[in-house]
């Protein structure tokens, strides 16, 4: 019978609860490499003017990311957030 405390060594540390990576991945599909990207996307911190911009690149963004998957989402996300830049730069420049 188990305390809690037991583990493959049998030193005393409290057992770490096994996580099903399959069940992981139905409760939260994204790509960790996704959502990484997507946290460049984010727009709240800049002035109203920039978030006209901004704003719709980052909905494109967090439509594909739900939509689609594999090496050429991140692609594509990595390309849309050179384009999000530019956009803010050039509207900087106005």
């Amino acid at each position: 019978m188990s305390d809690g405390t037991d583990n493959i060594a049998g030193e005393g540390v409290p057992d770490v609860p096994v996580v099903n990576l399959e069940d992981a991945h139905k409760q939260d599909p994204m790509h960790p490499n996704v959502r990484a990207l997507l946290k460049h996307f984010s727009y709240a911190h800049l002035p109203p003017e920039l978030q006209k911009v901004s704003r719709p690149v980052c909905e494109l963004a967090e439509d594909m990311a739900h939509q689609l998957d594999g090496p050429e989402l991140t692609a594509g996300l990595r390309k849309l957030m050179e384009a999000k830049d530019c956009f803010v730069r050039a509207a900087l420049a106005e």
